[in-house]
């Protein structure tokens, strides 16, 4: 009875919460086990395009944002390279990231990351 009347509560929730808790020492840990912001590799970058959104090919401000985040989120230290060499770093690296070349990607740090943002480039 109570996951019929869940159901009909949530169903035109548009955004997902999750419980948190604060220990003692006023730091926030998430209730949930699996899927939480908190979570592995892969439940992070399922979380990531919660709200998916349309990027114009003529934004250009959007698009480097995006190539910057793809770039951090490969590692081997891009995070500590500034704004402008993360996207020479992603152009430069084009056929690689579009093609899947699984070589490149497999030595990515943040394998799941570094894919989530793959058909915002392919669009």
């Amino acid at each position: 009875m109570f996951n019929i009347i869940k159901d009909i509560l949530y169903r035109h929730v548009p955004e997902i919460y999750f419980p948190i808790i604060l220990d003692f020492r006023g730091r926030l840990y998430s209730r949930v086990s699996y899927l939480n912001y908190q979570g592995s590799e892969l439940a992070k970058s399922l979380l990531l395009f919660a709200r998916p959104g349309c990027i114009e090919r003529n934004n250009k401000v959007a698009i480097d944002y995006l190539k910057s985040y793809r770039a951090v989120s490969f590692g081997h230290g891009l995070d500590k390279k500034s704004y402008i060499k993360r996207i020479q770093w992603v152009d430069k690296h084009r056929e690689d990231i579009t093609g899947l070349n699984n070589d490149f990607i497999l030595t990515a740090d943040n394998k799941y990351g570094f894919l989530s943002v793959y058909f915002f480039f392919m669009s």
